[in-house]
């Protein structure tokens, strides 16, 4: 993160400052995402987890299919209504009824689907429950779009944080006293809840006197978020169908549940990954604008080297400590769960050359790389299921999500060429360096004095062990990258003096 002359103290610091306290805000939901992970499928077991999985990427993929691009019409034309509160007002109030009427359609081919189809292991109840979460999850993502149109970020930010805690306490308690269509509940609660503080935060302008509103004036916006939105609305099935295919080809929610805890472990790194690449994507624009295209590239090689260097200390806890943590939290999938996580784990090298891909798309605003890396990534993640679920199961999930990734990158690879590689160099050396430190380390297992057949699991008996094991190879990796110039002590104190410096002019 070297400073060069074309970028002033004041672009860095901002950019440094931005990105830290959008890592800060995304780390307060990991204690209770990992309680969520740790309690619901010991408090469930296998088939209610798989179950309440299989719900949830139902609603998901339904869910996307509501959204118009809300943050990206708000973000682009709400600043220009900047000082004018009636017209904010009439703006969300405008949004807030197209959504609801796209929702309404949606509600409307989700009822006629289920009827036609009905899918196994979806009931009544679960459609009624599906509904509700679709218009309070519309109502109050709208009004926290709102909330990011007017440039209140910490409020904006402050909803996933909320929303993790309140899934969990409520689904916990519900599930506690009705089981698990009272933790399907307790979601349609945490929405609600969820819409009452947006309403609050927003009522300034939710609550003024509604002026008349015209579709046709709002159809541009709407057709501006939905051109931007709809290669993330097949990243989104993308990311989260493989319960549903897992769930439909083999029957069995228990093997739901052994893909759902390996995607997970995808999900959780690879979204906080993501999240720099995101963070970064203000500053990019700005350099973009100005010409500096050797900036943007020095930028995002930077952060993607450290993004290699996270994929490769997470697998490596992975390995060596995830077969006993999870032998102690689930002894009878224990195994499963490990194998899909380690099988599903090299998808976070795609997932992360796709994110670098999209930042260029946007940059350019060409959407259409974007569009067909992800449509041919979820037709390869779509076929590959069909192909191996029937026969290898959960197994067959992994095997596809990982296709599907890899099509991705390699779509955005072929249209950016030489931008994207050249971003590249130091995420690939991250990658290579964490795997010629572990390799030989995964060797010492069979040369231990009571050796250990792979076969087995664990790997090694003895936590211990495995945790001086990931301990040692992950004090060599970090020295190599040390020795390579990938990491370094001025990175760390720069992210410290941007932190402390006021955005006021000077």
């Amino acid at each position: 993160m070297e400073k060069t002359d074309k970028v002033d103290d004041r672009h860095l610091n901002a950019t440094v400052k931005t990105m830290s306290f959008g890592v800060v805000w995304f780390l307060l939901r990991y204690p209770f995402v990992f309680l969520s992970v740790a309690v619901f499928l010991p408090l469930m077991g296998e088939d209610h987890y798989g179950r309440y999985s299989f719900f949830m990427s139902v609603f998901l993929i339904w869910d996307v299919l509501t959204q118009i691009g809300n943050i990206q019409i708000f973000g682009r034309f709400l600043p220009e209504r900047s000082g004018n509160r009636a017209a904010q007002a009439h703006m969300l109030h405008g949004m807030l009824y197209s959504n609801l009427l796209i929702t309404f359609s949606v509600m409307g081919a989700a009822l006629v689907f289920f009827g036609l189809f009905k899918p196994e292991g979806f009931s009544l109840q679960w459609l009624v429950i599906l509904c509700l979460l679709l218009i309070l999850g519309k109502l109050q993502g709208t009004l926290y779009a709102f909330l990011y149109g007017l440039n209140r970020i910490g409020l904006y930010a402050a909803r996933e944080t909320m929303r993790t805690v309140f899934t969990f306490v409520f689904v916990v308690v519900c599930y506690l006293l009705w089981g698990l269509n009272g933790a399907l509940w307790g979601l349609v609660v945490n929405e609600f809840v969820l819409a009452v503080v947006a309403a609050w935060w927003t009522r300034d302008y939710l609550f003024t006197k509604p002026t008349d509103i015209s579709l046709s004036e709002f159809r541009p916006l709407i057709l501006f978020g939905i051109a931007f939105y709809m290669p993330t609305v097949l990243m989104t099935v993308l990311q989260r169908s493989g319960n549903v295919f897992v769930s439909q080809l083999t029957c069995s929610f228990e093997e739901v549940s052994f893909f759902d805890v390996a995607n997970q472990f995808l999900m959780l790194t690879g979204m906080f990954l993501v999240l720099l690449m995101t963070a970064l994507l203000p500053a990019l624009t700005s350099l973009h604008v100005r010409g500096e295209n050797r900036d943007v590239e020095r930028w995002q090689r930077n952060v993607m080297g450290y993004c290699g260097v996270v994929i490769c200390l997470a697998v490596n806890a992975l390995f060596w400590i995830g077969g006993p943590v999870l032998s102690w939290w689930r002894p009878g999938a224990a195994e499963a769960i490990w194998l899909n996580a380690l099988a599903v784990a090299p998808a976070l090298v795609p997932m992360l050359i796709a994110q670098a891909g999209l930042n260029f798309a946007l940059l350019e605003k060409k959407p259409r790389a974007n569009a067909w890396a992800v449509f041919l990534g979820f037709i390869a993640m779509a076929t590959v299921s069909v192909w191996l679920v029937p026969t290898l199961k959960s197994q067959g999930a992994v095997c596809g999500t990982v296709a599907g990734y890899s099509v991705v990158a390699v779509v955005f690879l072929a249209a950016y060429r030489k931008r994207l590689w050249n971003s590249l160099t130091s995420f690939f050396v991250a990658i290579a360096a964490g795997v010629l430190c572990v390799l030989p380390a995964v060797l010492i297992p069979q040369y231990l004095p009571q050796p250990v057949s792979w076969s087995s699991f664990p790997i090694i008996d003895s936590p211990w062990i495995s945790f001086a094991m990931l301990v040692g190879t992950s004090a060599i990796y970090l020295m190599v990258l040390f020795a390579l110039r990938i990491i370094s002590i001025a990175d760390l104190r720069l992210v410290i003096s941007a932190c402390r410096k006021s955005d006021k002019p000077e």
